[in-house]
């Protein structure tokens, strides 16, 4: 009777441990192809439940590619979900994509974006706040703060009448390249 007790134990602890190691083996394999598909760039892999990491990465990659809206959409919805260590950088990068929103709204006629600018400054100081040795963030929250010397007035859309080829013509400075993300 102690025998049969004894081999059902030792049955049932291997059973336990060849399904934890079938697990951990799916999830290395989840983890490989999901590493695959951020060294890759292809962000169709990278599926929308993924871990934090992954999707700043593809936000990251969003970003690049020139889709700033759903790049800022989703650095907005991991921002309280990353780790620690990457909060920092996830504000960084979504003031920067609402840096470029800014930069296109300024092709748009009669566009105010002064809003924009607004919530860009906003995360460049989250940023600071979370990391202050965050140079680009200063730097890039200085040049702002240059380019829109009077955030608390009214900005009022003026036409260029001097130059009709030039386009609307308002009082924005702009940087001629768009701020670097974190990698």
């Amino acid at each position: 009777m102690r025998g049969r007790r004894a081999r059902l134990i030792l049955w049932a602890a291997l059973a336990v441990l060849l399904a934890g190691t079938a697990w951990d083996g799916l999830r290395l394999a989840e983890r490989r192809a999901l590493n695959a598909a951020i060294g890759s760039g292809d962000l169709e892999a990278i599926p929308d439940e993924a871990p934090p990491r992954a999707l700043f990465a593809k936000a990251y990659y969003q970003a690049q590619e020139g889709r700033i809206g759903a790049a800022g959409e989703l650095y907005r919805e991991i921002a309280d979900r990353v780790p620690e260590d990457l909060r920092a950088a996830v504000h960084y990068n979504l003031g920067n994509t609402l840096y470029r929103q800014a930069v296109l709204l300024t092709q748009m006629p009669r566009a105010n974006i002064r809003p924009v600018l607004q919530m860009t400054r906003q995360q460049y100081r989250n940023a600071l706040r979370l990391d202050d040795r965050l140079l680009r963030a200063k730097f890039n929250l200085e040049y702002i703060g240059s380019a829109d010397p009077n955030p608390d007035q009214e900005l009022e859309f003026q036409e260029s009448t001097s130059r009709p080829q030039a386009g609307p013509m308002t009082q924005w400075r702009l940087i001629n390249r768009y701020p670097e993300g974190l990698p």
